[in-house]
């Protein structure tokens, strides 16, 4: 594990524009949910353990790599059952696949003062594009990013099953997120 920790922190930094300073995510204040729908009805989900970093220069916005690893086989829902049905291979299939990864490569200027990523997610071994909309506000050494992207569940075969048979899953989900970093080298100040 820590090889493979070292490898991605040297892929990330080779990749990174020379600009562009180590900002490490601090999870204790950070939060990743999402909220899928179940016959007709809002649920929600949280993703409590992950952790990520990025090579990112506010100066060259554009110029921004970024990964976050989130444990998937740490996902809790709304009950014990609910949360027991996610682990399975109809849903997140964390026996064979825990971790999901989003990596993003670029930011480019969105509307209203927001800032659009381009990047992709993997999730039980599939991989789509996805470029979630967000704020980004900076304080000091302290990065703050809030906002979510929809999916579709059928592309990373989730919501399937026996279960799926009594109660329906909507395809799309909204997967939201708050996430705090600071520079590597200052300490999670924030």
């Amino acid at each position: 594990m820590r090889s493979l920790k070292l490898f991605l922190a040297t892929t990330l930094a080779l990749a990174a524009p020379a600009t562009a300073a180590e900002w490490q995510l601090n999870p204790e204040k950070s939060v990743i949910t999402f909220t899928y729908f179940e016959n007709e009805t809002a649920m929600e989900g949280v993703f409590p353990t992950f952790e990520g970093e990025a090579f990112y220069d506010p100066a060259w916005q554009n110029d921004a790599v970024v990964e976050v690893r989130v444990r998937t086989a740490d996902v809790q829902m709304p009950d014990f059952v609910r949360t027991a049905y996610a682990k399975t291979p109809g849903w997140f299939h964390t026996q064979e696949f825990p971790e999901a990864i989003l990596e993003i490569t670029a930011l480019e200027p969105f509307e209203d003062g927001k800032i659009r990523a381009i990047g992709e997610l993997t999730l039980k071994g599939e991989t789509f594009p996805m470029q979630p909309i967000f704020t980004l506000e900076q304080s000091g050494k302290c990065l703050r990013a809030q906002g979510d992207f929809e999916m579709a569940l059928s592309d990373y075969g989730i919501g399937a099953g026996a279960v799926s048979r009594l109660i329906q899953v909507q395809d799309r989900v909204v997967l939201s997120f708050d996430l705090t970093g600071h520079l590597a080298f200052a300490g999670p100040e924030c």
